[in-house]
């Protein structure tokens, strides 16, 4: 049986504004072709994560993250502009002023969109990830001289759980996945839209699958292939190094906020 061909049309979120610009309409008028609705809400919770980690204006350049950690949600929130408060993705920009992460395993990249790499991969949870599943039956077989011992070995565990690459998020690990995108990876979401876009957009796929399976090709071909607009850099490359950078900016913070007693939130 044929499958119904899936099409969503939406507005693309605006940029962000730039200073001494005028307030910007939150949505333009541009349209996007997506294979799945799943994709389109993907698209919208990475543009809201790279929003958490680009330093703004308002706020005095600290990302709202970082202000949401160290001073508070609600000062983040006195300070947003009325166009943002007024957005169709206003809830989900609050969604990520969120707590800081506890110290362990990162979890949250379960429920995290995983940017643009992770942009036509369907909802995971623990019980999909067999590497996590493996280390489990590995630390269960072993024998504990103590608690203690048991404790520190599952600390080990965990952190090598965060810092290894997952096939569940497109072999990014989860401490990647949890650090968000920045301003970069916001720009290349818009530019692998339009790339999706212009070649698989109304190709009329015979099923859905045959639809999905072209534009998940168009994005790993997408990812590797260096572009002159990037200093002869790939996509994928430029991803996982913002990310880095974010992640090591956010770990920095959070170690100098758990050793001064000063963070904001439950750890």
């Amino acid at each position: 049986m044929v499958e119904k061909r899936r099409r969503k049309r939406r507005q693309a979120p605006h940029r962000r504004p730039q200073i001494g610009e005028e307030e910007p309409i939150v949505l333009d008028l541009r349209s996007f072709w997506v294979p799945t609705e799943e994709t389109w809400k993907r698209h919208l919770q990475t543009t809201t994560e790279c929003w958490a980690n680009i330093p703004m204006p308002y706020l005095d350049d600290g990302t709202p993250w970082e202000v949401s950690v160290t001073e508070g949600r609600e000062v983040v929130l006195a300070k947003l502009p009325d166009y943002l408060k007024r957005s169709l993705l206003f809830d989900s920009y609050l969604a990520q002023l969120e707590s800081p992460r506890p110290e362990g395993r990162c979890v949250e990249a379960y429920s995290k969109s995983g940017g643009v790499l992770n942009l036509l991969n369907e909802p995971v949870t623990a019980e999909d990830d067999e590497f996590w599943q493996q280390l489990v039956a590995e630390q269960e077989s072993r024998a504990f001289a103590s608690e203690e011992e048991r404790a520190a070995a599952w600390r080990e565990i965990e952190q090598k759980w965060n810092e290894t690459s997952n096939e569940l998020f497109s072999n990014m690990t989860p401490a990647q996945v949890w650090a968000g995108g920045g301003e970069q990876e916001m720009e290349l979401l818009q530019d692998f839209m339009e790339q999706m876009n212009k070649e698989c957009g109304d190709q009329g796929y015979p099923t859905q699958g045959a639809m999905i399976t072209a534009s998940l090709q168009c994005l790993r071909l997408w990812q590797v292939t260096p572009q002159r607009a990037l200093g002869g850099r790939a996509p994928g490359e430029i991803i996982v190094e913002e990310r880095n950078q974010i992640l090591r900016r956010k770990e920095s913070l959070l170690r100098q906020l758990r050793k001064s007693g000063k963070e904001n939130g439950s750890l």
